[in-house]
């Protein structure tokens, strides 16, 4: 009970969302006036590759429909359990590929709310969950994750063209701070609001799309990204698996406009061969919000960063925020981080991978006959050049260092001698506990159990 009564605590407690029915904004969004979609429309807006990671870009535009629930779809969709009635016009997510096949209206065939029930099985050979009405804005973007997990590849009428694209897609590893965000906001956009009875099409006039407003040090990395989210689509569309290269691409990046001087020169080479080549891949970036995920919530816009030469642009992939000296020169923090990024890129060329595969092998062996102090040496050319000299003029010192409370330690010499008074009580008590135990076993127990003051125990005798 100690234990849970101090974990509770040191818990934060978290202000809870108010209950649907006592949200003030809720019950007035719930007041109308409503409107009505006469077609399904895409989720997918103009400047999602401003926000959205290139498969997040691909899913909006060809695998989800945003439809208002029609009197029979109402009457259609289950409601055992925990789900939650669905009324007319309220705003649903779909397949679009099993609507155009009528596939969409077969009772049995729709989840109410998050989509978090095993839907019923259907009459007719449909598959399941091919219909989500999420409760809220919020939860649009996880019933649109629950369609592609549940559902996608079950889909009888999913074009193999789709999800080969997606397939492909799914192989990147970026991920961006703002996705969710963004999917909210736009969803705001497009006129939806939340009401007692779910996600309601509103009449009034929508607020505007969410605007893109970076600082000038930003500006590049998010063109940047705007092009390589368009180029990997474009790729996809036009056939390309993206495959690994096998080609010359030289180690200073030859083929990719910097900004600035390199992170690494001829003068950097006198350290491992696996070092210099690893950085050799890499260039300078800033942290933007697309970059707010995970240990990196805490850094300030415009930080400086290393980014992988070969895929720079991409959302969260292949971008290193080190924090430190110590961290940026750590093998297993940094080095290896990266090392395993190059291996999944689907853009380093293949003899670029090779080699550092093979100095790899040999980078502990090489850094123990290096002299003392090389490592940090060299690590330390490198973070002037990523943090004092760039390009913007901009200097952005790293976040402070949490330290930990470190519990003070007391030493033997550091407790009080105890009083003529003391040790007589103390005597009383052990007698007391001990009852016929003798005076050698009696101490010798106390001081196996460590509780025992060692100046009590020399003042006894």
């Amino acid at each position: 009970q100690g234990r849970r009564s101090s974990k509770q605590q040191n818990t934060t407690i978290r202000d809870s969302p108010l209950p649907k029915e006592d949200d003030p904004q809720i019950i007035e969004n719930s007041k109308g006036p409503f409107k009505t979609l006469d077609e399904p429309m895409l989720l997918a807006l103009d400047d999602d590759d401003y926000w959205l990671t290139p498969l997040h870009c691909f899913v909006r535009k060809n695998c989800v429909e945003v439809f208002t629930a029609s009197s029979t779809d109402a009457e259609n969709t289950p409601t055992k359990g925990k789900r939650r009635n669905v009324v007319a016009g309220q705003i649903g997510i779909r397949c679009p590929h099993c609507n155009k096949m009528g596939g969409n209206d077969i009772a049995g065939g729709t989840t109410p709310d998050k989509g978090e029930n095993d839907v019923v099985e259907k009459k007719v050979f449909h598959s399941r969950g091919s219909v989500y009405y999420p409760n809220s804005i919020t939860n649009v973007y996880n019933a649109t994750m629950n369609l592609l997990q549940r559902h996608l590849f079950f889909c009888p009428n999913m074009p193999n063209e789709i999800l080969k694209k997606y397939t492909t897609l799914k192989k990147d590893d970026a991920r961006s701070g703002t996705s969710k965000m963004y999917w909210v906001e736009s969803a705001k956009s497009l006129g939806f609001v939340d009401t007692l009875n779910g996600i309601k099409l509103s009449a009034k006039t929508p607020p505007s799309p969410p605007q893109v407003k970076v600082a000038r040090s930003q500006n590049g990395e998010a063109a940047a990204a705007r092009k390589r989210t368009r180029d990997i689509l474009l790729s996809v569309d036009d056939g390309k698996k993206g495959d690994v290269k096998d080609d010359d691409t030289q180690l200073s990046g030859g083929n990719i406009d910097d900004d600035a001087s390199p992170l690494v020169g001829p003068e950097d080479d006198k350290f491992t061969k696996f070092s210099f080549l690893l950085m050799s891949q890499m260039r300078r970036c800033v942290f933007t919000e697309a970059d707010r995920l995970g240990k990196r919530k805490n850094l300030t816009n415009g930080f400086a960063g290393l980014a992988c030469r070969h895929c720079y642009g991409g959302f969260g992939a292949g971008r290193f925020f080190p924090s430190s000296l110590k961290t940026l020169s750590d093998t297993s923090k940094t080095l290896n981080v990266i090392f395993s990024h190059l291996e999944r890129c689907r853009e380093v060329p293949k003899s670029v991978l090779d080699d550092l595969t093979k100095t790899k092998r040999t980078h502990e062996i090489e850094r123990g006959n290096m002299k003392f102090g090389s490592q940090k040496a060299f690590f330390s050319r490198v973070w002037n050049r990523l943090h004092n000299e760039r390009s913007d003029g901009l200097k952005i010192d790293p976040p402070p260092r949490s330290v930990a409370k470190k519990k003070q330690k007391i030493s033997v010499s550091d407790e009080p001698e105890p009083s003529v008074d003391e040790l007589k009580l103390l005597r009383d008590n052990i007698a007391l506990v001990t009852g016929k135990m003798s005076e050698g076993n009696m101490v010798h127990s106390m001081m196996m159990g460590g509780f025992a003051n060692p100046a009590i125990l020399n003042a006894m005798g």
